[in-house]
């Protein structure tokens, strides 16, 4: 199984993830996201190469994030949540530094700071 939220520049968050495939649009959950992309848990069917397009919005403050993505691995129910990691193509600057900024902020509330 390929766990990655606990890669540095990585960050656990569960949010509805707006995605669109082949013409169909379908919601997924992500469980986590770095500056190069995320984990989306979804039951679509979906291929290794697949191009998508990803919307979201993090947290704080609230700012949409739409890009394209592809799929890189794929994970089988059988291993926990059924989904995809998809690495992030073409990120506007804006968002990355969107992401970037959010990461660090996770960073930071994670680091013991002395009393």
């Amino acid at each position: 199984m390929r766990e990655f939220a606990w890669r540095s520049g990585r960050a656990e968050i569960e949010l509805a993830i707006g995605l669109e495939a082949g013409g169909a649009s379908f919601v997924g959950r992500s469980k986590n996201i770095g500056i190069g992309g995320l984990f989306v848990a979804t039951d679509r069917s979906l291929q290794v190469g697949d191009r998508v397009t990803v919307q979201f919005s993090l947290p704080d403050p609230a700012q949409s994030v739409s890009v394209g993505a592809e799929v890189r691995w794929i994970r089988a129910a059988s291993e926990g949540s059924s989904g995809v990691g998809l690495r992030f193509l073409k990120l506007p600057i804006v968002s990355a530094i969107y992401i970037q900024e959010f990461l660090r902020r996770q960073d930071d509330d994670l680091t013991p700071h002395p009393a």
